[in-house]
């Protein structure tokens, strides 16, 4: 097998592309055209310190990270975890992302320069009911904020409070009894101006459950009061068929160019690869002659495109060098970790520990950029009472790894929090750590000082630990502890495709 690189990125030539467009689970996109510019935001599921990571693009196509909206946020005096399906948009000059937290509800922050951030503490939208607000104005410029539950409710000015009771603006889609859905789980409100209409699209059938579950469906009316009539063409995304390439799309949001066309942005998961996550796809939209959209073609196939490409810009990393002095995008931290624990010199990164085994120690994770890879990371100083370990959780359901610990290097088994019976002495001071992941298939490898890699004969297949088998929007993810009474002394970590 040839490494060829680290990131996943679109394949394209010429005007073309292929999806994803975001590897990895970047779900709930959200979109804003800026001028030339395009700007794109997505949920973190499952409790992380970083939230929302922030994307520039100007072909649509390339996209470069900027910032995570908030590091270690707090809302009311509580510590903000999660952040759901957010809306990014742009009023009189200052930019919004509107916001749903299960222990907060709806929030606001804003700032008035995306490229920088520095985005406003959130504020709480008191005063409306349901998930995945979606801001819309009409032609005077009163603005309003639609929730899950296709219920309307007017803003103040400022866009910072509700200003009366809610309006229900129209009738959930009937979506027909041969779809396998996950419930009607109406979701994720958008609205997209065109030729004197609002475009109102949302979700529905669920993002999780059977691969036929999720679609995107569209309404128009004249002012987003309504009243609305419903696409003739809906659903207007959907997977049709558990052959197809991307289940469950859905959460769909429409952006034009600058040319005057248009595309739909959503997020789709990879044929059997659940455990990856919701990835960020997109389609051309072909306007029909009564004024209404579609989407069409195969969202696994490739696409063609009207801008013109930059070169790829993607700078960020997996690999850490101890020179980086901070762990990069794909990176994220379980909320009680102290990234004090980390410490980056010229040639070694320290890594304090933390509890006496793996599970029980706070950890960093993270996103892979492709489905089959290699992870390696090599220790020195190796002694009786550190302990490190890489391995991939599930929450607290499923959890799989190769440590160091105890004068062994040996393999600890998920479901069950228990060491496995597979284990090696430590016989150098040097070790090196290899996970690799084929397709969720993972097994875990050892070096010893200039020894070639050995292979421990027990393998995990992590394909199946998904939303599906338990509650919330959490996925695998790959970890990496320290543990025990010592610092681990980390000389070299690198990530390698393997596609």
């Amino acid at each position: 097998m040839t490494a060829k690189k680290e990131q996943y990125e679109c394949n394209f030539s010429s005007n073309q592309y292929n999806n994803p467009i975001l590897f990895g689970d970047f779900a709930d996109p959200s979109i804003l055209r800026d001028g030339d510019d395009y700007y794109l935001v997505n949920s973190v599921c499952g409790e992380k310190k970083r939230l929302m990571p922030m994307w520039h693009s100007k072909d649509l196509v390339n996209w470069e990270f900027l910032y995570h909206v908030f590091e270690g946020v707090s809302l009311e005096g509580r510590p903000l975890y999660t952040a759901w399906a957010p809306e990014l948009t742009k009023h009189n000059g200052i930019y919004y992302i509107y916001n749903y937290s299960p222990d907060f509800g709806t929030w606001v922050t804003t700032c008035d320069d995306i490229k920088k951030g520095n985005w406003s503490a959130p504020i709480s939208v008191k005063g409306v009911e349901g998930i995945d607000p979606g801001h819309v104005c009409d032609e005077e410029g009163k603005r309003y904020l639609c929730m899950s539950t296709n219920v309307m409710y007017p803003l103040a000015e400022d866009g910072l409070s509700v200003t009366g009771e809610g309006v229900r603006i129209c009738e959930n889609w009937p979506i027909p009894d041969e779809y396998d859905i996950e419930g009607m789980c109406t979701e994720s409100p958008k609205f997209f101006k065109r030729n004197g209409y609002v475009y109102f699209l949302t979700a529905q059938g669920g993002t999780m459950g059977p691969p036929t579950s999720h679609c995107v469906v569209a309404y128009r009316a004249k002012h987003p009061m309504g009243p609305y009539e419903i696409s003739p063409y809906n659903p207007i995304v959907h997977t049709k068929s558990k052959s197809h390439g991307w289940w469950s799309t859905g959460h769909g949001s429409l952006v034009d160019t600058p040319q005057g066309d248009t595309y739909i942005i959503y997020h789709g998961i990879r044929n059997a690869h659940r455990y990856l996550g919701r990835q960020a796809l997109m389609m051309p939209v072909t306007w029909t002659e009564d004024g209404w959209f579609t989407v069409k073609g195969d969202d696994d196939m490739v696409q063609e495109i009207s801008l013109q490409f930059e070169k790829n810009i993607r700078k960020e990393k997996i690999s850490i060098s101890p020179k980086d002095g901070k762990l990069g995008l794909f990176y994220n931290f379980d909320p009680e970790f102290n990234e004090k624990r980390l410490t980056f010199t010229d040639d070694c990164v320290y890594y304090d520990g933390e509890a006496t085994v793996p599970w029980n120690s706070p950890a960093f994770a993270f996103m892979p950029q492709g489905y089959r890879y290699e992870y390696e990371v090599e220790l020195r100083n190796v002694t009786n009472r550190s302990g490190f370990a890489i391995g991939y959780r599930f929450l607290d359901l499923a959890n799989c790894g190769v440590a160091v610990s105890d004068g062994y290097i040996k393999l600890f088994k998920h479901s069950k929090y228990e060491w496995e019976n597979d284990k090696i002495t430590i016989s150098s001071d040097t070790v090196s750590l290899k996970m690799r992941c084929d397709h969720g298939t993972v097994s875990y490898w050892v070096k010893q000082g200039n020894s070639d890699y050995v292979k421990f004969a027990h393998s995990y297949d992590t394909a199946d630990w998904n939303p599906n088998m338990a509650s919330g929007f959490s996925y695998v993810n790959p970890c990496i502890w320290s543990f025990g009474t010592e610092k681990a002394e980390i000389t070299r970590c690198t990530y390698t495709n393997m596609d």
